[in-house]
Order: C-alpha cells, then structure tokens, then sequence
C-alpha cells in the first residue's frame, strides 16, 4: 500500500484483528503496531505487516496469523499530533535510525510505529512511537 491509502488499511487491518482476537476471546496485551518491511511513500509500497499484541500464541483464521517477536532492545522516539502525519512522521524514523548509528549499534530489524491512539489521517490525538530494533556488533 502507498502513503495515500495507508491509514485506511491500518485501520481495516486493526478492526480485523480486533474482531479475530475477539472470536478467539483473548483480549489485547498492549498497543497495536505496524512492521514496516521496507518504505511506504508517494513511489513505494511497502510491505507493513499490522499487529495486535496478545498473551498467548493463537490459531488465527486467514488471513490473519499468529506469531512471535523475538526479545530486542528499541531505540524509541514519541511522536504527536501533526508529528504523526506523513512526511513530518520521517523525522521519527530518522531519530531512531541516526541515534543507533552513532551509538555504534546496528539496526536489527524492521522499524514499527506504535500506535498509542488509534491512527487517523490527521488528529492533534494522534499519538506514537517508532521504535527501531538494535543490537550490538559492527557497522
């Protein structure tokens, strides 16, 4: 999916979830986030992958999956309001991305938005995190 239709899908992906964790009746174990695989822009789609945190591994229906995130540290930044937003959401990215690199840790993994408020296309409630996996080693 591409910048213009992102939130959209985040937000029919997240319903799905919800209604599929429902169905399992396990509830939420903490804030929705989005795998982001590679760039999503005006000229790039992707992927995202949208997940819903849970207690327990589950046997979800299709198209909807259960897995687990391995353990890792994050290097976090928290984002609001108009920050949200596509393109000022970059900077958050770019904090993250940039604050690894000169700590001399290696990124380690697809960055995620945490989202703290539902996402929307534009809301001063907007409310997130990106969060970069990292890991010591060598650049």
């Amino acid at each position: 999916v591409k910048v213009d239709q992102l939130v959209p899908r985040i937000q029919e992906s997240l319903a799905q979830l919800h209604a599929e964790a429902g169905r399992l009746g396990v509830t939420p174990a903490g804030a929705p986030f989005g795998l982001y695989h590679e760039p999503i822009n005006h000229e790039e789609d992707g992927p995202i992958e949208v997940c819903l945190p849970v207690s327990r591994r589950l046997q979800a229906a299709a198209p909807v999956e259960s897995k687990e995130l391995p353990a890792t540290r994050l290097a976090v930044a928290e984002l609001r309001g108009d920050q949200c937003s596509f393109p000022a959401v970059l900077q958050g990215y770019d904090a993250t991305h940039d604050w690894i690199s000169r700590q001399g840790f290696v990124h380690a993994g697809p960055p995620r938005e945490v989202w703290l408020v539902a996402p929307a296309d534009t809301s001063p409630d907007d409310h997130m995190e990106i969060a970069w996996p990292f890991r010591e080693g060598e650049r």
